[in-house]
């Protein structure tokens, strides 16, 4: 059994995506994108050429799904990387289709597409569930590993994350950030999740008992993090070049802060994405470092060890948890 802890997608000539969460944007380059697949050891193991227009990447048990821009869901082999299908999920629009977010617990998959639209698409059958317009700039999205499972919109043009009871796709609330932009979007295992901002970061607490509970916990810079369930770790990223680790304690009475662990500089340029974590407990990195070239970094958080490689291209779409590791 070979185990695949890497997978992402690059351009070989132009820088398309944005990094973290952006505003609406047309999107009229055509482009083709390479899948390449890494091994544990930072060895290209498997890669395939000539996606149009793809935006963004997740892999599920046995298959690698491909989002493009004019609304088509591909479906890859893990294995061979071969096309096994396509579906084509709407009408394709000026501000194209973005990226996509897995809902575990409900077994389906949030889809940003043109005209603000979430399409809610089953994983197994890759089937349109449910439309719904939540917000006028939903620019990342993300679902809870929970029961019941929350979905959360953050919206570009009102610096906002608005959430959603997965399983209905009702609304529930609003949050509003008191500190700029919405950088990304991190859910856990636990009804924590934490939203990095253009100045801090702060965390919804969907609490069964105490109902939901806004905190503003940290001044702390991310760009970027995803969370790292085996010790119930944040690993995050900035534009400065920092990669560190954060974890949460959670009291409904005295909650506490989220605590800085360790601090590694890489030397991170301004584009650079937290891919995920994967079985083997690395963090993967992915830092454009300017002139076509891009460095992949795996991370231990517990040993803080860095090891990279440089890779040909620049990224073309590496929203976090959506390059998750994969075995067959």
């Amino acid at each position: 059994m070979t185990r695949i802890n890497a997978c992402n997608v690059f351009l070989s000539s132009i820088f398309l995506a944005l990094a973290g969460c952006t505003d609406i944007t047309e999107y009229d380059v055509l482009v083709e994108a390479s899948i390449i697949v890494y091994d544990s050891d930072l060895q290209i193991v498997r890669q395939a050429d000539g996606f149009r227009e793809a935006r963004s990447i997740l892999t599920v048990p046995g298959y690698v799904l491909i989002l493009t821009s004019e609304g088509r869901i591909l479906k890859l082999d893990s294995q061979s990387l071969e096309i096994v299908e396509t579906v084509l999920i709407g009408e394709s629009g000026a501000t194209g289709y973005s990226t996509f977010a897995e809902s575990p617990t409900e077994g389906t998959i949030y889809v940003i597409g043109p005209l603000s639209t979430i399409y809610e698409i089953k994983l197994a059958t890759l089937e349109v569930l449910d439309t719904f317009n939540a917000c006028l700039s939903p620019s990342c999205i993300a679902s809870s590993n929970t029961y019941p499972s929350y979905t959360f919109i953050g919206d570009g043009s009102t610096n906002s994350v608005l959430i959603y009871r997965s399983s209905t796709n009702n609304y529930i609330d609003t949050w509003i950030s008191p500190s700029g932009g919405i950088n990304a979007i991190a859910t856990s295992h636990s009804d924590t999740t934490l939203i990095a901002t253009e100045y801090g970061v702060s965390a919804i607490i969907m609490d069964q008992l105490f109902g939901i509970q806004y905190l503003f916990p940290s001044e702390e810079l991310i760009d970027d993090f995803v969370y790292f369930p085996w010790y119930d770790l944040y690993v995050c990223c900035n534009n400065l070049g920092e990669v560190f680790t954060m974890y949460w304690f959670y009291d409904p009475l005295t909650p506490d802060s989220p605590t800085l662990v360790s601090s590694n500089d890489l030397e991170l340029s301004g584009l650079s994405f937290m891919l995920d974590c994967d079985q083997d407990r690395y963090a993967w990195i992915l830092s454009y470092q300017g002139e076509g070239v891009s460095r992949l970094y795996r991370f231990d958080p517990v040993l803080e060890a860095v090891e990279s490689t440089d890779v040909a291209g620049a990224p073309l779409i590496s929203p976090a948890r959506a390059a998750a590791w994969y075995m067959f």
